[in-house]
């Protein structure tokens, strides 16, 4: 963490390690002893909480002179930044981000605040890639390592883990810039590249997730079209109940004698009738299928009633 501030024209800075810290840069006086050692130790708590070894924790303080902190162009004589810089932990939720600043806030507020000094805080996440500890990769998150270092507080088996380390990195091949290799003249068939265990790890566990994303592309593709197919059955059903239902109609219609006494009743009839048999007619043609055999979902045949059909030419 870095901390830049000033005031009655002295400043003063905490820096923490690469592994997480706070910094604040307040003027040279404005803390006590007592107030940068409790600073340190409500740091050390908060990443302590989240099963991180205390000694990953670094508090660095450090003055600065007074024509050395300036904000807006101009010096500033009761301000603080501060930077944390996070390496072995990482934001992985909303939750946990708001967590740590509210907590961070309990800290530092009533101590900043008790002094007049306003501040400004910032937080850097990098990668474990490029973070060691006595020249080793520190252990993995919640592994059985980290566990250790953190009950002894400090590193544990250094020549164990850097024999393992050694030995892994003989292994581990370093990219290879092929714009810069010279052609080979030589016949000699070439074999193919030693490739680190852990950039095949890494392939596989590519390979694991491609498969998986397929078969649930394949899953979701089957399942769509067993649902579209059940809704085009189920309309194909109602299509056939509506045309039973208006041969039913019709059927009624004519039989009652009531058209033969309605002379404007059967016109319109006769216009509602011509109209069905021409959606019909296209129907059955755009299917190539005979106007009387074509059948729909549950096997009824679109067919004309044999009362329906008498009665058509006379209406």
């Amino acid at each position: 963490m870095l901390v830049a501030g000033a005031r009655l024209g002295e400043g003063l800075g905490i820096q923490p390690s690469c592994l997480s810290g706070l910094s604040p840069i307040p003027p040279a006086g404005s803390f006590t002893a007592e107030d940068k050692e409790s600073i340190a130790k409500g740091m050390t708590e908060l990443y302590t909480s989240v099963g991180l070894p205390a000694f990953y924790c670094h508090t660095h303080f450090f003055e600065l002179p007074p024509e050395s902190i300036y904000a807006g162009g101009e010096r500033q004589t009761a301000l603080t930044l501060i930077s944390i810089h996070h390496v072995a932990r990482s934001f992985d939720t909303p939750e946990i981000k708001d967590f740590f600043f509210s907590t961070l806030d309990k800290i530092l507020r009533p101590i900043l605040k008790l002094n007049g000094i306003e501040w400004e805080l910032s937080i850097v996440e990098s990668s474990r890639d490029y973070w060691r500890i006595n020249g080793l990769v520190p252990p993995q998150t919640d592994s059985d390592m980290e566990k250790k270092w953190f009950a002894a507080n400090k590193v544990t088996d250094e020549e164990e883990m850097s024999r393992h380390q050694s030995f892994r990195n003989r292994y581990v091949v370093a990219p290879v810039k092929m714009d810069y290799i010279a052609p080979v003249k030589s016949r000699k068939r070439r074999t193919k590249p030693r490739i680190s265990e852990l950039d095949a790890q890494a392939v596989n566990r590519r390979r694991a997730q491609v498969s998986a994303a397929q078969r649930a592309y394949r899953q979701r593709k089957e399942h769509t079209i067993e649902s579209l197919t059940a809704q085009v059955d189920n309309l194909q059903g109602v299509i056939t109940s509506m045309n039973s239902c208006f041969h039913a109609l019709a059927d009624k219609v004519v039989s009652s004698q009531w058209i033969q006494h309605n002379l404007q009743a059967s016109k319109e009839v006769k216009e509602i009738v011509d109209e069905f048999l021409r959606i019909r007619e296209i129907d059955e043609a755009s299917s190539h299928e005979a106007p009387q055999s074509r059948t729909q979902g549950n096997g009824r045949e679109l067919t004309t009633s044999p009362v329906y059909a008498r009665h058509v030419n006379s209406l």
